[in-house]
């Protein structure tokens, strides 16, 4: 179950396909930038690895409010919000990311409308956030990055090899099952019950009806994320309560996850999904370096 076979760039873990991004990925600083892949290299040290995060915006901001933010710098704003359901090209992502996303910035953080009135805002804010002393270095480009890595490799999964579920491990205040709804493709988002009411409240708000989409998310709670992801072979009854069928296959989303588990919880996660997944499937996910995240590469 835990066989891995590194080949080129990507991993295999037996029962399904394992593409990961390096945090080195070359982008031009937005999320709609070609970024790519590199080889996998196993998962990366525990909390370490966001402290310079969390020195931030932490401070006042949860985390998933800070990946927020990140994800309003490094996308643009792309025209009227649209819901679920509708009408678009299935080959690539629409745009609508960065336009939930500013919507959804604009109903939980204070005075956002505000500031980003202000001349030059994303290009102030993004210098603060990347600031040595405040900030970390490359964060703003590293989330567009990643984000448009992944958001290409869904929706290549989805075209090239049939995956018409799409699960999103700890998915926050993301718009991956936003700006990919599609017809046919069912995503279902996993999180702590906590945080999924808190993103259920923030789309009646700025989607009014979007509960009864019927490319909407679907919806995996438990009492704590990281907790029900270190027991994630409780997964599978909790998703086909859901809809899912582990008989077909399905893409596993675990962007900005690793850096929250230990390199044994990390190992752990990868082997109990295989559980999960039909044959074909693919497990998608970023993580660093633990050279880098000590500073000594």
């Amino acid at each position: 179950m835990t066989h891995t076979e590194a080949s080129g760039g990507q991993t295999r873990l037996r029962k399904f396909d394992v593409l990961s991004a390096a945090p080195d990925a070359e982008v031009d600083g937005r999320a709609d930038s070609a970024a790519t892949g590199a080889s996998a290299g196993g998962a990366a040290a525990a909390p370490a690895t966001v402290c310079g995060i969390a020195a931030f915006l932490s401070s006042r901001f949860d985390m998933p409010t800070t990946s927020l933010i990140l994800s309003c710098i490094s996308t643009d704003n792309c025209g009227p919000l649209e819901g679920f359901d509708r009408e678009g090209s299935t080959s690539k992502p629409d745009g609508q990311s960065g336009t939930l996303a500013a919507a959804l910035a604009a109903q939980l953080v204070p005075g956002w409308r505000a500031l980003t009135c202000a001349p030059f805002w994303r290009w102030h804010l993004q210098s603060l956030l990347e600031s040595p002393c405040l900030g970390v270095p490359g964060i703003c480009r590293y989330t567009a990055a990643r984000a448009a890595w992944m958001a290409r490799q869904v929706q290549l999964c989805i075209d090239a090899d049939n995956c018409k579920q799409v699960v999103v491990l700890r998915s926050g205040l993301g718009t991956l099952a936003h700006s990919l709804a599609q017809p046919g493709v069912k995503f279902y988002e996993v999180d702590s019950r906590a945080e999924v009411a808190r993103k259920e409240a923030a789309l009646d708000a700025v989607l009014p009806g979007w509960r009864h989409a019927a490319q909407r998310p679907r919806f995996v709670e438990g009492k704590c994320c990281v907790d029900l992801l270190a027991g994630s072979l409780d997964l599978i009854p909790r998703l086909t309560a859901a809809g899912f069928d582990p008989s077909r296959r399905c893409c596993i989303v675990g962007e900005g996850l690793l850096p929250y588990l230990s390199p044994a919880q990390g190992s752990e996660l990868l082997a109990d999904l295989a559980a999960l997944a039909a044959p074909g499937s693919h497990l998608l996910f970023d993580f660093m370096h633990e050279g880098w995240c000590e500073g000594s590469t």
